[in-house]
């Protein structure tokens, strides 16, 4: 719901700034039975880039370890480098790193050795789809009492529109090229 909340912010910012791309924005279902709306979608889109919003994981409560979850409520967005089902693009990765850096937005680093991300079908569908990961770290994930922090969420906004804004033809070509 959160990844949705970020989304629909997101599209109210390009709306009065818009991107130089065209924009798609697509919900997806049954992730956590084999990732398949983030398949048929990405399937149907055919994006050039893949931006996969997600509820991360905050590992700051009580009995969590640092395997678990690195994400911490309130120290921004994360990023995830690992998961077992994708590395995000390298390219992709520092871009968006470029751009938090640009927009002094905090950023975390998320590791996981389990779980499987939607941004995973993005990167494997079509013909190869620079993918990332980009989470707004949730603490009690999966339950119905989720705590996210305010500051974390529009952060994230503010990262994702200036991702989107910073995307040109120039720079998408760069992205894609696996060289």
């Amino acid at each position: 719901r959160i990844g949705l909340a970020v989304m629909a912010r997101v599209l109210q910012n390009l709306k009065r700034r818009p991107s130089p791309n065209t924009v798609f924005a697509v919900s997806t279902v049954q992730e956590e039975v084999g990732l398949r709306g983030a398949q048929t979608s990405s399937f149907q889109v055919k994006p050039d880039i893949g931006i996969n919003l997600e509820s991360g994981v905050a590992g700051d409560y009580p009995s969590a370890s640092a395997d678990e979850a690195q994400e911490k409520l309130g120290q921004g967005p994360a990023i995830f480098l690992h998961d077992s089902s994708m590395i995000p693009n390298l390219k992709l990765r520092d871009f968006v790193m470029e751009v938090a850096k640009r927009g002094k937005i905090p950023l975390q680093f998320n590791v996981l050795s389990g779980y499987g991300q939607d941004g995973a079908e993005i990167q494997r569908s079509y013909r190869g789809v620079p993918s990332i990961n980009i989470a707004i770290p949730t603490r009690y994930l999966h339950t119905h009492t989720g705590v996210i922090s305010r500051n974390d969420f529009d952060e994230t906004v503010k990262l994702v529109t200036g991702v989107v804004l910073h995307l040109n033809d120039h720079t998408v070509e760069e992205l894609r090229r696996f060289d």
